[in-house]
């Protein structure tokens, strides 16, 4: 009962650190509890998609001409095989919204049927009761569809095919689960079947003419695990393409396991992230904690003494410490929990209109419990570690009051001056107590570390330097060809177009760098990748060893290659359309190409194993990149219609989905960082407020005002704040990349590189600096409260 009584009245005489406690520990119960939540519904919201679907485990898309009778029963009767469903699509060329350029999502047009069965409401907050038929001339399309190319419901969508166009209306958005997210590749949208039949019979038509044309027409093949077959979807694709031909003649092969990694990477990523920056702040907590309970002792000595001195043991005082911060924990752990729930209920929609699917689901307690306990757990046993100062108090010495302090205790002699009076009292202030000072000076180095690396991160997305060294190819003018087939006249038309560019470009500007390429989906040792074709050297960024040489050598992504275990020197054999050779790995490359899982060749090599290659992309890097506009007009005059030119500076396009994502994730962390140095603040300037009440005074009787005392504090924590900026600066040039690097991986970035600008290491520096001098100018406002006559009382 003594014990329940000390503890009551210690958080009545500090309620201030009570109350901190209780917000830091409450964000960080909020934090934990949302991350959680949102990782398990997400994943099971897109994997219940899937599976309501019925879309099977390997998505593949092909050729009609390519996809024999013969070809399906192979697969259909592979004893690992349970259903194969094939449905009809058509290939545009290009698609275009009224009023708008050509976009390059790879399309497959398809009929409506019934796996089209969610339609997104209005608002887009949840789904229609039912999803009506189709009318002539009306289409569906894949949110995420919508969401990258910026279009509505009413807008007009226009499918180019070589001779003919056709229009559609917008109907309104649909669930796609199998590659209906923004970073999927290729979209799905649904025509009514009357419309399908029509473009398929003229399709046909002009075939019957130009059998070119055979790649406007294209099969998406559901194939299905037997019940009985316990190989993961990765294997399973694995083996049907290494015992059936279908797969080397596919355009692209899909897993589920593949779809749902790439789907949800971007909503995982974001947490993921979050997630490490509340493992700063529960760091942040304990540092909090251990100077909150350090300091208590310091200042309450004498007391503490006299306890001992009634009876009490140093075990019953470090409970009673105990006591008083675990309360305040795990009232906030409990407020964090609650409040988690409208969070939970609306937050998925930030990540639904790049899903493409809603979130369903609400609080993973389970989870969230055992993490939260487990911080409970290691605070009990921080707490029990810093309270043990208590057992070196010495009763005798703390009742004779033999703990005073000694100001101005320092070997390192700082003159005091009268015109800069408050800077060099802060000064001598703050050197006279360093060890009361760690903790800020260690918080303010961790929020300068997490606060630099997350605006490097953000920064990276427009920066070239940080986009070439991950494998981005930097263009301001991309061209894209319009052909499918070889011919003759297609290789001369390359030739002769790249030629005309090329001089239309140098009339304005030079070329500081060329990505001549192409793309296509190719089996390497059994597993389906996208592979660059590439014609210039710089389209690699190689990592380790070379770019290839010779028609024999191919560089594959660092981080897909680490996870499969391929060297340098390995011979892997590479198919396409029953065609098959061996390839010598010659080097590592990376690019975000389907997370790092890509591989690429040289142009010799793609003509071994491709009849009907012709690079069908190129992009310029211009010395001037504001000549781009006028460049991209000059080319479109003498560019086929079919052709496409774009254009795009990252310095001015930052209005991409990717970069916006960044920008919140910045800012979102800023203002939780401005919160915890509020409160982190608040604390240590109260303690010194306490500590040198007496001193306040004695300032005030000798002629200093309220104001030169508030800045005074302001001031003494802007000296604290520079040595964590330094502390946190350095930590931040040394791990900040090794961090990113491990927590992007999955994107298949190997190694990031942060572009460190001015802007990169000032606004951290800036925010962190401006947070403790302004908080700390804030909490002092109490130095008015305190006046001459207190002296005589004290």
């Amino acid at each position: 009962m003594d014990l329940k009584t000390l503890i009551k009245a210690n958080i009545r005489y500090k309620k201030g650190s009570f109350k901190s406690i209780i917000l830091l520990m409450l964000i960080i119960s909020l934090s934990v509890t949302t991350i959680v939540s949102l990782k398990k519904n997400v994943k099971e919201s897109l994997a219940n998609a899937y599976d309501r679907q019925d879309v099977g485990n390997v998505t593949l898309n092909i050729r009609r001409e390519f996809l024999t009778e013969e070809r399906v029963a192979e697969v259909r009767n592979h004893p690992t095989v349970k259903k194969v469903e094939v449905l009809p699509s058509l290939v545009p060329e290009l698609y275009r919204y009224s009023g708008g350029q050509s976009c390059h999502f790879n399309i497959r047009v398809m009929a409506m049927m019934d796996k089209v069965d969610r339609l997104w409401n209005e608002e887009k907050t949840g789904y229609e009761s039912e999803v009506p038929a189709l009318s002539k001339g009306e289409i569906y399309i894949p949110r995420g569809m919508a969401e990258q190319d910026g279009v509505k419901v009413g807008d007009t969508v226009t499918f180019d095919f070589k001779g003919a166009s056709y229009d559609f209306v917008i109907r309104g958005l649909v669930e796609e689960p199998v590659c209906g997210s923004v970073y999927m590749n290729m979209k799905i949208p649904f025509v009514s079947k009357e419309d399908f039949d029509r473009m398929t019979s003229d399709r046909d038509t002009a075939l019957a003419s130009d059998p070119g044309l055979a790649a406007d027409f294209g099969r998406i093949v559901y194939i299905t695990k037997a019940d009985d077959c316990d190989l993961t979807d990765d294997r399973f694709a694995a083996t049907l393409a290494k015992e059936t031909e279908m797969g080397s003649y596919a355009n692209g092969i899909l897993t589920r396991t593949e779809s749902l990694y790439y789907q949800g990477m971007e909503p995982d990523l974001i947490l993921n992230i979050f997630l490490v920056f509340v493992i700063i702040l529960s760091v942040i907590v304990f540092v909090v904690m251990s100077n909150s309970i350090s300091s208590s002792i310091e200042m309450n000595y004498t007391d503490l003494g006299i306890l001992k001195a009634e009876g009490y043991d140093s075990r019953r005082l470090k409970l009673c410490f105990l006591g008083q911060y675990m309360l305040a924990e795990v009232i906030g752990t409990v407020l964090g929990v609650f409040l988690a729930i409208p969070v939970i209920i609306y937050l998925p929609r930030v990540f639904e209109s790049t899903l493409g699917s809603k979130i369903f689901g609400g609080v993973n307690i389970p989870v969230a419990i055992l993490i939260l306990l487990g911080i409970l757990a290691l605070s009990v046993a921080f707490i029990l570690l810093v309270s043990g100062k208590i057992g070196r108090i010495s009763p005798i010495r703390a009742v004779s009051g033999g703990r005073s302090e000694i100001y101005f205790d320092s070997r390192i002699r700082i003159p005091i001056t009268g015109k800069g009076l408050s800077a060099s009292l802060a000064f001598r202030q703050f050197l006279s107590g360093k060890r009361r000072y760690i903790a800020s000076i260690a918080i303010a180095s961790i929020l300068v570390f997490f606060l630099m690396t997350m605006t490097g991160m953000t920064d990276a997305v427009s920066s070239d330097n940080a986009q070439s060294a991950m494998g981005a190819t930097n263009s301001n003018v991309d061209i894209y060809l319009d052909f499918e087939d070889y011919s003759p006249e297609n290789t001369a038309y390359v030739k002769s177009r790249i030629g005309e560019i090329e001089n239309v470009i140098r009339e304005y500007t030079d070329v500081s760098e060329r990505y001549f390429m192409g793309m296509k989906s190719l089996m390497l040792d059994g597993q389906n990748l996208s592979c660059r074709f590439a014609e210039d050297e710089e389209v690699f960024t190689v990592t380790e060893g070379r770019a290839p040489l010779y028609d024999n050598e191919i560089v594959v992504g660092q981080v897909y290659a680490e996870d499969m275990g391929y060297q340098i020197g390995d011979k892997l054999p590479v198919s396409y359309r029953g065609r098959t050779k061996d390839f010598i790995i010659c080097g590592y490359a990376v690019a975000m190409i389907d997370a790092g899982r890509f591989f690429g060749m040289n142009g010799d090599g793609a003509r071994t194993m491709i009849d009907e290659y012709i690079p069908n992309y190129v992009g310029y890097r211009l010395a001037d990149s504001s000549k781009k506009e006028e460049i991209a007009e000059r080319l479109k005059a003498i560019l086929s219609k079919e052709d496409s030119v774009e254009t795009y500076d990252p310095e001015v396009d930052d209005g991409s989905m990717l970069t916006k994502t960044a920008m919140a994730i910045k800012a979102v962390i800023y203002v939780i960082s401005a919160v915890f140095a509020l409160v982190v603040v608040s604390m240590m300037c109260s303690k010194a407020f306490v500590r040198e009440k007496i001193d306040i005074g004695i300032y005030k009787s000798l002629g200093f005002t309220s104001g030169n005392l508030r800045l005074q504090f302001a001031v003494r924590f802007l000296i604290v704040a520079f040595f964590g900026i330094l502390i946190g600066t350095t930590m931040s040039l040394t791990l900040s990349e090794k961090l990113l690097s491990l927590m992007l991986r999955k994107m298949g970035i190997a190694k990031f590189v942060i572009d460190y600008r001015f802007m990169t290491v000032l606004l951290p520096i800036v925010a962190v600096a401006l947070s403790y001098f302004f908080f700390a100018w804030l909490v002092a406002g109490k130095t008015k409260k305190v006046e001459v006559r207190n002296l005589i009382t004290e």
